[in-house]
Protein backbone atom coordinates (compact mmCIF):
# COMPACT_ATOMS: atom_id res chain seq x y z
CA UNK A 1 0.00 0.00 0.00
CA UNK A 2 2.74 2.50 1.22
CA UNK A 3 4.48 1.62 -2.56
CA UNK A 4 1.60 2.39 -4.72
CA UNK A 5 0.51 5.69 -2.41
CA UNK A 6 4.81 6.77 -2.73
CA UNK A 7 4.71 5.78 -6.77
CA UNK A 8 1.79 8.02 -7.69
CA UNK A 9 2.13 10.54 -4.76
CA UNK A 10 5.99 12.71 -5.25
CA UNK A 11 8.67 11.55 -3.30
CA UNK A 12 9.32 14.77 -2.28
CA UNK A 13 7.06 15.55 0.43
CA UNK A 14 6.21 11.31 1.39
CA UNK A 15 9.57 10.07 0.66
CA UNK A 16 11.32 12.76 2.94
CA UNK A 17 9.34 12.13 6.06
CA UNK A 18 9.00 8.31 5.25
CA UNK A 19 12.62 7.68 5.40
CA UNK A 20 13.23 10.27 8.17
CA UNK A 21 10.80 8.58 10.63
CA UNK A 22 12.39 4.90 8.93
CA UNK A 23 8.74 3.97 8.65
CA UNK A 24 8.93 2.97 4.89
CA UNK A 25 12.29 1.10 5.45
CA UNK A 26 10.72 -0.78 8.10
CA UNK A 27 7.90 -2.17 6.25
CA UNK A 28 10.33 -2.16 3.00
CA UNK A 29 12.88 -4.38 4.76
CA UNK A 30 10.52 -6.69 6.61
Amino acid sequence: MLGAALNWVPPKAPAAPARSSGKKRSTETR
